[in-house]
Formats: structure tokens, sequence, C-alpha cells
């Protein structure tokens, strides 16, 4: 399975690999210098692939119409609400990053300000959402987090999946309101049964632990199968071990072998690193120690902390059972893998 990507290039016959989009730096440079049109180049792929900081870049250059026709506040509303789930840090890199380039929040946020708060008086829930994460986080106005509070909550009485979704991570820990488990169980569960995948997984961490709601690992197994089968790779990280452990679900390695696959093919690093794990040990799957390197090798580069322990545990095993020279080939492999999935490289056409 590993040999997806890396396979395609070489199956069409291409032996030609282009750089593509450079990345944030370059957007962020050619934004300071006014070239709007090579900064959402640049950006976009970026914000695309999930990056908070670009997602709000984007949505400025959207707002304001820069390198546009005009304003298009329907694109900058979606990449600001991309940027929502963020959390603060992005903001605060955002902020900075404008400062630094001799541009004032206030203005670069004063269209979407005035657009926003306009639609948030006529009770619409998208808007309400997008202004209390503009108040709440001082982008373009005083920040508020009483104001920016009241639109999230309008917001999320609207039944809007990402401001329940928000304001429910908010309530769970505590941030800028007071910690109550119940009521965020009870907004993910609204936003979960409308069909948001961020919340269905987060309602799965709930009932597996617990936390606001009885625990229940039946539960817990169907909201993540949901939000797994909406591409969520962290649930389908879940569900892997789910079915691995049986717990909630049958013990199925198969089927664990199955879920791992998807999330470790959306470049999650854990998912990754449990997929090398299952190949090592031939768990759902024949035993294959170069796989296994393969997976490890990607999932290194994204995966940290709690599964440091599997990391070096695999290191050592894999290394002692695998040529320097196999290694290495193996690495190669691996980060043209990375070097597709992340757009640093592309396919040439072959009908050019």
């Amino acid at each position: 399975m590993r040999w997806i990507l890396p396979a395609l290039i070489f199956f069409l016959g291409i032996g030609q690999i282009l750089p593509a989009n450079a990345g944030f730096q370059e957007g962020f440079d050619a934004l300071r210098q006014n070239e709007f049109s090579t900064a959402m180049v640049e950006l976009l792929p970026n914000a695309e692939r999930g990056d908070s900081g670009a997602a709000i870049l984007v949505g400025i250059l959207f707002a304001n119409g820069y390198g546009l026709d005009g304003p298009d506040m329907d694109q900058a509303a979606h990449w600001f609400g991309v940027a929502a789930g963020g959390g603060s840090t992005p903001v605060m890199v955002v902020k900075g990053a404008l400062m630094g380039m001799g541009r004032k929040a206030e203005q670069e946020f004063a269209t979407a300000v005035a657009h926003f708060s306009a639609k948030a008086e006529t009770g619409d829930p998208e808007a309400q959402f997008l202004v209390g994460w503009i108040t709440t986080n001082g982008l373009g106005v005083d920040t508020d987090e009483a104001a920016g509070m009241a639109f999230l909550l309008a917001a999320a009485d609207g039944a809007l999946g990402p401001p329940q979704f928000t304001l429910a991570e908010m309530m769970l820990e505590g941030v800028g309101i007071p910690q109550d488990e119940p009521a965020a169980a009870a907004l993910l569960t609204d936003a979960a049964e409308g069909g948001h995948p961020g919340a269905q997984n987060a309602l799965s961490l709930l009932y597996a632990t617990g936390r606001g709601v009885p625990q229940d690992q039946v539960k817990s197994a169907g909201w993540a199968i949901k939000a797994g089968r909406q591409g969520h790779p962290q649930a389908q990280f879940f569900v892997s071990g789910l079915y691995k452990s049986g717990l909630g679900v049958p013990k199925e390695p198969g089927t664990a072998y199955s879920w791992a696959l998807l999330a470790a093919n959306q470049n999650f690093g854990p998912a990754q690193i449990l997929l090398a794990s299952y190949y090592a040990a031939g768990v759902g799957v024949e035993t294959d120690l170069e796989e296994a390197y393969f997976w490890w090798v990607l999932g290194t580069l994204e995966a940290f902390g709690e599964y440091s322990p599997l990391i070096e545990s695999l290191r050592d095993s894999l290394t002692a059972a695998i040529t320097d020279t196999k290694r290495s080939q193996i690495e190669q492999q691996a980060f043209q893998w990375l070097g597709v999935f992340q757009g640093a490289f592309e396919v040439e056409d072959p009908s050019n």
C-alpha cells in the first residue's frame, strides 16, 4: 500500500517532478510586498492543507479583494471559518506577522468586521460565529471575550456545527468561559447529530472517558466510526485501536489495519506509527518489516510525545533487521511520498 503515491509517478512514466508551491513564508513575503496574486498562489495550498495561519491570510486576501476583481466575502467566510478551528496560536502569529509587515489588523479586517457584523445582527449563525471569533481574538477590533462569547452562544443556538464545536471545546477546558462538561457534551451531541465530523470525534472521546456523559464504549465506537467515515484521521486512528483491542466493537485485526491505513494515508503521524507496528507484528496484515520501516519514517516526522516509546521500540527492532542500504532506499521513497502528499512535488500531466 505504501507505493500508491510514489508508484503513480513511475507508472505514468513521468520521470520528472516539478516544484510546486513553496510555502507560507513565500506567501507572507509576497503579501508584505503587495504582490497579492503571488501571495494567493503560495498561501492557498497551505490553507487547504489545514494551516490556520495561512487560512487567515487567505481570508484577508478574499475579504479585501486583494489581487481579485473585488472582495469575495463567501470565500473570506470559508477561510476564516477554517482558521477558527486552529485555536489562538495561529491568530497570535498572524497578528504579529501583520505588525511585522507594517499592516494594521484594524485595516485588514475592517471589511470583514463590517460585513459579518451586519449579517450577525440579522441572526445569521455563520456570521455570529465569525464575529464571535474575531471579537474574542481581537482581530481588527478590541479584544472582548464577553461580547465574543455572546456571539458564539448565539451561533450555537442557531444549530450550526462549527460554532457548537468551538464553543464546546472552550467549555470542556474552561477557556474564556466556565468549565461545564455536561453542557459541552450537549453542544457536541447537537453538532455531531448534524454531521460535524470534529464533533463526532470529540463526542466519541467523551463517551470513551465518561466526561460529561456516562461512559459507554459502544456509543464511543459508533461516533468515532461516523467521523472516520467522513475522513477524520484522528477518528480513523481511534477506530483502528478499538478494533485491535475489541473495545466497543468486535476484535478484528484486519479491520483495525484498514482503518489505520486510511488515517496513515492522510499523513496522520500517530496512525503511521500504529500502521508500522501492525506491519512489524503482522496485525491484520502479513508481516513486512520494510513496509513497517516506510511508515515508521513518515510517522516520526509527525508523531511525538506519548508515541515516543513505540517509536523507539520500532526503531530498534527495524534498524536491526534492515540493512543500511535498504533503509536509505526506503527513506527516499518515504520522503518522495511526503513530497507528493504535501504538494512540494507534483506529477507532470503526460497529456501535455
